[in-house]
Protein backbone atom coordinates (compact mmCIF):
# COMPACT_ATOMS: atom_id res chain seq x y z
CA UNK A 1 0.00 0.00 0.00
CA UNK A 2 2.88 2.38 0.79
CA UNK A 3 4.33 1.80 -2.67
CA UNK A 4 0.95 2.61 -4.23
CA UNK A 5 0.68 5.87 -2.27
CA UNK A 6 4.21 6.90 -3.27
CA UNK A 7 3.48 6.16 -6.93
CA UNK A 8 0.25 8.16 -6.90
CA UNK A 9 2.04 11.04 -5.17
CA UNK A 10 4.75 11.08 -7.83
CA UNK A 11 2.23 10.96 -10.68
CA UNK A 12 0.17 13.84 -9.33
CA UNK A 13 3.08 15.98 -8.08
CA UNK A 14 2.83 18.46 -10.98
CA UNK A 15 -0.78 19.16 -10.01
CA UNK A 16 0.18 20.16 -6.47
CA UNK A 17 2.15 23.29 -7.39
CA UNK A 18 -0.94 25.44 -7.01
CA UNK A 19 -4.04 26.21 -9.03
CA UNK A 20 -3.70 30.00 -9.12
CA UNK A 21 -1.87 29.98 -12.44
CA UNK A 22 -3.59 27.03 -14.13
CA UNK A 23 -4.73 29.19 -17.02
CA UNK A 24 -1.13 30.28 -17.71
CA UNK A 25 0.49 26.86 -17.47
CA UNK A 26 0.46 23.69 -19.52
CA UNK A 27 0.39 20.49 -17.50
CA UNK A 28 1.42 16.92 -18.30
CA UNK A 29 -1.19 14.65 -19.81
CA UNK A 30 -2.59 12.08 -17.39
CA UNK A 31 -2.98 8.65 -18.98
CA UNK A 32 -4.99 5.69 -17.72
CA UNK A 33 -6.06 2.34 -19.11
CA UNK A 34 -8.36 -0.26 -17.58
CA UNK A 35 -9.06 -3.63 -19.19
CA UNK A 36 -11.62 -6.02 -17.68
CA UNK A 37 -11.58 -9.51 -19.24
CA UNK A 38 -13.90 -12.50 -19.10
CA UNK A 39 -12.87 -15.92 -20.39
CA UNK A 40 -14.76 -19.18 -20.97
CA UNK A 41 -13.40 -22.44 -22.35
CA UNK A 42 -14.44 -25.79 -23.71
CA UNK A 43 -11.69 -27.90 -22.16
CA UNK A 44 -9.81 -30.83 -23.57
CA UNK A 45 -6.87 -32.36 -21.68
CA UNK A 46 -5.79 -29.25 -19.78
CA UNK A 47 -7.95 -27.74 -17.06
CA UNK A 48 -8.61 -24.09 -18.01
CA UNK A 49 -10.22 -22.14 -15.18
CA UNK A 50 -12.98 -19.80 -16.33
CA UNK A 51 -13.55 -16.41 -14.83
CA UNK A 52 -12.75 -12.71 -14.96
CA UNK A 53 -9.63 -10.63 -14.57
CA UNK A 54 -8.47 -7.04 -14.30
CA UNK A 55 -6.03 -7.43 -17.17
CA UNK A 56 -4.44 -3.97 -17.00
CA UNK A 57 -4.68 -0.94 -14.73
CA UNK A 58 -2.27 1.58 -16.20
CA UNK A 59 -1.70 5.00 -14.68
CA UNK A 60 0.85 7.47 -15.92
CA UNK A 61 1.94 10.80 -17.33
CA UNK A 62 3.30 11.82 -20.69
CA UNK A 63 4.05 15.01 -22.54
CA UNK A 64 6.76 17.56 -23.16
CA UNK A 65 9.47 17.91 -20.55
CA UNK A 66 8.95 21.68 -20.33
CA UNK A 67 5.36 21.07 -19.18
CA UNK A 68 6.53 18.71 -16.43
CA UNK A 69 9.15 20.99 -14.86
CA UNK A 70 7.41 24.26 -15.80
CA UNK A 71 10.56 25.67 -17.37
CA UNK A 72 11.08 27.07 -20.86
CA UNK A 73 13.32 24.50 -22.53
CA UNK A 74 13.38 22.92 -25.96
CA UNK A 75 10.05 21.40 -26.96
CA UNK A 76 12.00 18.56 -28.60
CA UNK A 77 12.21 16.81 -25.22
CA UNK A 78 9.38 14.45 -24.28
CA UNK A 79 8.82 11.76 -21.65
CA UNK A 80 6.50 8.98 -20.52
CA UNK A 81 5.88 7.52 -17.05
CA UNK A 82 3.62 4.49 -16.92
CA UNK A 83 2.87 1.98 -14.14
CA UNK A 84 0.58 -1.06 -14.06
CA UNK A 85 -1.37 -1.40 -10.81
CA UNK A 86 -3.23 -4.62 -11.67
CA UNK A 87 -2.93 -7.90 -9.75
CA UNK A 88 -2.30 -6.21 -6.38
CA UNK A 89 1.17 -5.06 -7.42
CA UNK A 90 2.97 -2.12 -8.95
CA UNK A 91 5.14 -2.71 -11.99
CA UNK A 92 6.98 -0.15 -14.08
CA UNK A 93 6.10 -0.31 -17.77
CA UNK A 94 7.48 2.78 -19.45
CA UNK A 95 9.91 5.21 -17.82
CA UNK A 96 11.69 7.08 -20.56
CA UNK A 97 12.81 10.42 -21.95
CA UNK A 98 13.37 11.29 -25.60
CA UNK A 99 14.99 14.03 -27.64
CA UNK A 100 13.80 14.36 -31.23
CA UNK A 101 15.72 16.59 -33.62
CA UNK A 102 16.40 17.05 -37.32
CA UNK A 103 18.83 14.13 -37.40
CA UNK A 104 16.72 11.60 -35.56
CA UNK A 105 15.71 10.82 -31.99
CA UNK A 106 17.50 9.47 -28.92
CA UNK A 107 15.43 7.63 -26.31
CA UNK A 108 16.67 6.42 -22.92
CA UNK A 109 15.13 4.69 -19.93
CA UNK A 110 12.92 1.60 -19.66
CA UNK A 111 10.85 0.72 -22.72
CA UNK A 112 10.31 -2.01 -25.28
CA UNK A 113 13.27 -2.96 -27.42
CA UNK A 114 12.60 -2.12 -31.10
CA UNK A 115 11.57 -5.54 -32.37
CA UNK A 116 8.59 -6.42 -34.56
CA UNK A 117 5.40 -4.47 -35.17
CA UNK A 118 2.70 -6.14 -33.09
CA UNK A 119 5.07 -6.14 -30.12
CA UNK A 120 5.38 -2.35 -30.37
CA UNK A 121 1.68 -1.64 -30.90
CA UNK A 122 -0.36 -0.36 -27.98
CA UNK A 123 -2.37 -3.06 -26.23
CA UNK A 124 -5.35 -0.70 -26.50
CA UNK A 125 -5.25 -0.87 -30.31
CA UNK A 126 -4.49 -4.49 -31.18
CA UNK A 127 -6.61 -6.21 -33.81
CA UNK A 128 -7.43 -9.02 -31.35
CA UNK A 129 -7.62 -8.79 -27.57
CA UNK A 130 -4.13 -10.19 -27.00
CA UNK A 131 -0.97 -10.40 -29.06
CA UNK A 132 -0.44 -13.51 -31.19
CA UNK A 133 1.35 -16.72 -30.16
CA UNK A 134 4.82 -15.76 -31.53
CA UNK A 135 4.88 -12.90 -29.02
CA UNK A 136 6.48 -15.55 -26.79
CA UNK A 137 9.64 -15.16 -28.89
CA UNK A 138 10.04 -11.38 -29.00
CA UNK A 139 12.13 -9.08 -26.83
CA UNK A 140 10.58 -7.26 -23.89
CA UNK A 141 11.08 -4.09 -21.89
CA UNK A 142 14.64 -3.33 -20.81
CA UNK A 143 16.80 -0.48 -19.55
CA UNK A 144 18.63 1.03 -22.48
CA UNK A 145 19.13 3.71 -25.07
CA UNK A 146 18.12 3.80 -28.74
CA UNK A 147 18.76 5.98 -31.74
CA UNK A 148 15.99 6.36 -34.31
CA UNK A 149 16.97 7.74 -37.68
CA UNK A 150 14.84 10.09 -39.75
CA UNK A 151 13.21 8.68 -42.89
CA UNK A 152 15.70 8.40 -45.73
CA UNK A 153 14.65 6.93 -49.09
CA UNK A 154 11.45 5.72 -47.36
CA UNK A 155 13.53 3.76 -44.85
CA UNK A 156 14.23 4.22 -41.14
CA UNK A 157 16.40 2.49 -38.54
CA UNK A 158 16.01 2.01 -34.79
CA UNK A 159 19.05 0.60 -33.00
CA UNK A 160 19.74 0.35 -29.30
CA UNK A 161 21.86 -1.09 -26.52
CA UNK A 162 20.04 -2.63 -23.56
CA UNK A 163 20.72 -4.15 -20.18
CA UNK A 164 18.02 -6.00 -18.28
CA UNK A 165 14.58 -5.00 -17.06
CA UNK A 166 13.88 -2.86 -14.00
CA UNK A 167 12.79 -5.91 -11.97
CA UNK A 168 15.88 -7.93 -13.01
CA UNK A 169 18.50 -5.77 -11.30
CA UNK A 170 20.82 -7.68 -8.95
CA UNK A 171 23.56 -6.38 -6.67
CA UNK A 172 27.13 -7.68 -7.04
CA UNK A 173 26.31 -9.62 -10.22
CA UNK A 174 27.01 -8.97 -13.86
CA UNK A 175 24.06 -8.19 -16.11
CA UNK A 176 23.24 -9.53 -19.50
CA UNK A 177 23.07 -7.10 -22.39
CA UNK A 178 21.58 -6.89 -25.87
CA UNK A 179 21.88 -5.02 -29.14
CA UNK A 180 18.53 -4.74 -30.90
CA UNK A 181 17.71 -3.13 -34.23
CA UNK A 182 14.69 -2.68 -36.49
CA UNK A 183 14.92 -1.58 -40.12
CA UNK A 184 11.67 -0.58 -41.83
CA UNK A 185 10.69 0.58 -45.28
CA UNK A 186 7.51 2.24 -46.55
CA UNK A 187 7.37 0.60 -49.96
CA UNK A 188 4.10 2.33 -50.89
CA UNK A 189 2.41 5.19 -49.08
CA UNK A 190 -0.83 7.12 -49.39
CA UNK A 191 1.27 10.13 -48.44
CA UNK A 192 3.07 9.76 -51.77
CA UNK A 193 -0.11 9.32 -53.79
CA UNK A 194 -0.33 5.52 -53.72
CA UNK A 195 -3.72 3.89 -53.02
CA UNK A 196 -2.26 1.76 -50.20
CA UNK A 197 0.26 1.85 -47.36
CA UNK A 198 2.70 -1.05 -47.71
CA UNK A 199 5.27 -1.57 -44.95
CA UNK A 200 8.10 -4.08 -44.65
CA UNK A 201 10.40 -4.52 -41.69
CA UNK A 202 13.28 -6.60 -40.39
CA UNK A 203 14.29 -6.91 -36.73
CA UNK A 204 17.32 -8.50 -35.10
CA UNK A 205 18.41 -8.84 -31.49
CA UNK A 206 21.42 -10.53 -29.92
CA UNK A 207 21.43 -10.91 -26.14
CA UNK A 208 24.45 -12.09 -24.15
CA UNK A 209 23.73 -13.71 -20.78
CA UNK A 210 25.80 -13.35 -17.64
CA UNK A 211 27.43 -16.28 -15.86
CA UNK A 212 25.13 -15.80 -12.89
CA UNK A 213 21.92 -15.74 -14.95
CA UNK A 214 22.32 -17.85 -18.07
CA UNK A 215 18.93 -19.51 -18.43
CA UNK A 216 15.53 -18.55 -19.78
CA UNK A 217 12.29 -20.16 -20.88
CA UNK A 218 9.72 -19.61 -23.60
CA UNK A 219 6.00 -20.11 -23.08
CA UNK A 220 2.65 -18.80 -24.26
CA UNK A 221 -0.94 -18.62 -23.13
CA UNK A 222 -3.57 -19.42 -25.80
CA UNK A 223 -4.03 -15.69 -26.58
CA UNK A 224 -6.02 -15.07 -23.41
CA UNK A 225 -4.64 -14.20 -19.97
CA UNK A 226 -7.64 -14.87 -17.72
CA UNK A 227 -6.20 -17.96 -16.02
CA UNK A 228 -2.57 -17.65 -17.15
CA UNK A 229 -2.31 -21.31 -18.20
CA UNK A 230 0.56 -21.99 -20.62
CA UNK A 231 -0.35 -24.65 -23.16
CA UNK A 232 3.15 -24.62 -24.66
CA UNK A 233 6.26 -24.27 -22.50
CA UNK A 234 9.91 -24.97 -23.29
CA UNK A 235 10.87 -25.24 -19.63
CA UNK A 236 14.15 -23.75 -18.40
CA UNK A 237 16.91 -23.70 -21.03
CA UNK A 238 20.19 -23.55 -19.10
CA UNK A 239 23.83 -22.74 -19.84
CA UNK A 240 22.88 -20.19 -22.49
CA UNK A 241 25.72 -17.98 -23.67
CA UNK A 242 23.64 -15.90 -26.06
CA UNK A 243 20.43 -15.85 -28.07
CA UNK A 244 19.69 -14.39 -31.48
CA UNK A 245 16.20 -13.31 -32.52
CA UNK A 246 15.15 -12.43 -36.06
CA UNK A 247 11.81 -10.92 -37.07
CA UNK A 248 10.10 -10.24 -40.39
CA UNK A 249 7.01 -8.05 -40.69
CA UNK A 250 4.67 -6.98 -43.49
CA UNK A 251 1.73 -4.60 -43.14
CA UNK A 252 -0.82 -3.46 -45.73
CA UNK A 253 -3.52 -0.82 -45.37
CA UNK A 254 -6.03 -0.60 -48.22
CA UNK A 255 -9.33 1.19 -47.82
CA UNK A 256 -11.07 -0.30 -44.78
CA UNK A 257 -8.77 -3.33 -44.73
CA UNK A 258 -5.69 -3.77 -42.50
CA UNK A 259 -3.31 -6.72 -42.78
CA UNK A 260 -0.34 -7.61 -40.59
CA UNK A 261 1.93 -10.64 -40.98
CA UNK A 262 4.99 -11.59 -38.95
CA UNK A 263 7.50 -14.44 -38.72
CA UNK A 264 9.90 -14.68 -35.76
CA UNK A 265 12.75 -17.06 -34.92
CA UNK A 266 15.08 -17.46 -31.94
CA UNK A 267 18.30 -19.45 -31.79
CA UNK A 268 20.25 -20.20 -28.61
CA UNK A 269 24.02 -20.54 -28.31
CA UNK A 270 24.92 -22.60 -25.24
CA UNK A 271 28.10 -23.10 -23.26
CA UNK A 272 27.27 -26.77 -22.71
CA UNK A 273 24.95 -28.99 -24.72
CA UNK A 274 23.24 -28.56 -28.03
CA UNK A 275 21.81 -25.33 -29.42
CA UNK A 276 18.09 -24.87 -29.99
CA UNK A 277 15.92 -23.14 -32.57
CA UNK A 278 12.27 -22.10 -32.20
CA UNK A 279 9.93 -20.13 -34.45
CA UNK A 280 6.42 -18.81 -34.91
CA UNK A 281 4.29 -16.61 -37.13
CA UNK A 282 0.96 -14.88 -37.48
CA UNK A 283 -1.35 -13.31 -40.07
CA UNK A 284 -4.02 -10.84 -38.94
CA UNK A 285 -6.69 -9.13 -41.03
CA UNK A 286 -9.09 -6.43 -39.91
CA UNK A 287 -11.98 -4.75 -41.72
CA UNK A 288 -13.61 -1.55 -40.48
CA UNK A 289 -17.35 -1.80 -41.09
CA UNK A 290 -18.08 1.74 -39.93
CA UNK A 291 -16.07 4.58 -38.47
CA UNK A 292 -12.46 5.58 -39.05
CA UNK A 293 -10.31 2.81 -40.60
CA UNK A 294 -6.87 1.99 -39.29
CA UNK A 295 -3.97 4.18 -40.41
CA UNK A 296 -0.18 3.98 -40.53
CA UNK A 297 1.90 5.64 -37.80
CA UNK A 298 4.83 7.02 -39.79
CA UNK A 299 6.84 8.11 -36.73
CA UNK A 300 6.85 4.71 -35.00
CA UNK A 301 6.29 2.59 -38.15
CA UNK A 302 3.30 0.59 -36.95
CA UNK A 303 -0.47 0.41 -37.22
CA UNK A 304 -1.86 3.30 -35.23
CA UNK A 305 -4.31 3.05 -32.37
CA UNK A 306 -7.77 4.07 -33.62
CA UNK A 307 -10.59 5.51 -31.57
CA UNK A 308 -14.08 6.72 -32.43
CA UNK A 309 -14.58 10.50 -32.54
CA UNK A 310 -17.40 12.08 -30.59
CA UNK A 311 -20.78 10.97 -31.91
CA UNK A 312 -19.37 8.35 -34.33
CA UNK A 313 -19.22 4.61 -33.59
CA UNK A 314 -16.39 2.43 -34.86
CA UNK A 315 -17.02 -1.23 -35.64
CA UNK A 316 -14.30 -3.63 -36.78
CA UNK A 317 -14.21 -7.36 -37.49
CA UNK A 318 -10.91 -9.28 -37.37
CA UNK A 319 -9.51 -12.71 -38.09
CA UNK A 320 -6.09 -14.16 -37.23
CA UNK A 321 -4.10 -17.32 -37.68
CA UNK A 322 -1.00 -17.77 -35.52
CA UNK A 323 1.36 -20.55 -34.48
CA UNK A 324 4.43 -21.15 -32.37
CA UNK A 325 6.71 -24.21 -32.26
CA UNK A 326 8.67 -24.84 -29.05
CA UNK A 327 9.86 -28.32 -30.05
CA UNK A 328 13.50 -28.92 -30.93
CA UNK A 329 15.71 -31.96 -30.33
CA UNK A 330 15.25 -33.01 -26.69
CA UNK A 331 12.93 -30.09 -25.81
CA UNK A 332 9.25 -30.94 -26.21
CA UNK A 333 7.67 -27.60 -25.36
CA UNK A 334 4.82 -28.22 -27.78
CA UNK A 335 3.41 -26.72 -30.94
CA UNK A 336 0.26 -24.59 -30.89
CA UNK A 337 -1.75 -23.11 -33.74
CA UNK A 338 -4.75 -20.83 -33.24
CA UNK A 339 -7.47 -19.59 -35.53
CA UNK A 340 -9.35 -16.66 -34.05
CA UNK A 341 -12.08 -14.20 -34.99
CA UNK A 342 -13.05 -11.02 -33.19
CA UNK A 343 -15.25 -7.94 -33.10
CA UNK A 344 -14.17 -4.52 -31.77
CA UNK A 345 -16.77 -1.82 -31.11
CA UNK A 346 -15.94 1.69 -29.91
CA UNK A 347 -19.00 3.83 -29.11
CA UNK A 348 -16.69 6.78 -28.34
CA UNK A 349 -13.00 7.60 -28.11
CA UNK A 350 -12.62 6.27 -24.54
CA UNK A 351 -14.48 2.95 -24.54
CA UNK A 352 -13.89 -0.24 -26.53
CA UNK A 353 -15.77 -3.53 -26.30
CA UNK A 354 -14.10 -6.62 -27.75
CA UNK A 355 -15.08 -10.25 -28.19
CA UNK A 356 -12.86 -13.09 -29.45
CA UNK A 357 -13.49 -16.71 -30.35
CA UNK A 358 -10.35 -18.86 -30.70
CA UNK A 359 -10.00 -22.41 -31.95
CA UNK A 360 -6.72 -23.75 -30.53
CA UNK A 361 -4.82 -26.87 -31.49
CA UNK A 362 -1.96 -28.02 -29.25
CA UNK A 363 0.42 -30.91 -29.93
CA UNK A 364 2.65 -31.82 -27.01
CA UNK A 365 4.12 -35.03 -25.57
CA UNK A 366 2.75 -37.05 -28.50
CA UNK A 367 -0.78 -35.99 -27.53
CA UNK A 368 -3.17 -33.46 -29.00
CA UNK A 369 -5.86 -31.23 -27.57
CA UNK A 370 -8.22 -28.69 -29.15
CA UNK A 371 -9.76 -26.33 -26.60
CA UNK A 372 -12.11 -23.57 -27.70
CA UNK A 373 -11.85 -20.13 -26.12
CA UNK A 374 -14.49 -17.44 -25.72
CA UNK A 375 -13.25 -14.07 -24.46
CA UNK A 376 -14.69 -10.61 -23.92
CA UNK A 377 -13.18 -7.30 -22.80
CA UNK A 378 -14.32 -3.88 -21.68
CA UNK A 379 -11.62 -1.26 -22.06
CA UNK A 380 -11.32 2.33 -20.86
CA UNK A 381 -8.39 4.20 -22.41
CA UNK A 382 -7.70 7.82 -21.48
Amino acid sequence: MSKLLVTIAILFLPLSTGFAQIAKRRYPQLTARLQFDLGMFTEDRTNLAQGGQLRKAYLGLKGKLEDLIQEDISSNWSYKINYDLANNSISAKDLWGRYRGDYGAVKFGTFKEPFGMENLMSSAGLLMMERSLPDALVTGRSLGVTYSSPHLWRMALDIGFFGEGVTDQREDEDEGHAITARLTSILLSKEYGNPVDLHFGLSASRRAYSKEDNSFKLDSTPEIEVNGTKLVNSGAIKNVRSSVRLGHELALLFGNFALLGEYITIKTNRNLGQDYHFDGGSLSIGYTICGIPRSYDRDDRKLSKVSAPQGVDRLEVTIRYSWVDLNDQDIAGGRESNLGAGVNWSPNRLIRFSTNVIWAKVERDLLEEQPMIYAARVQLDI
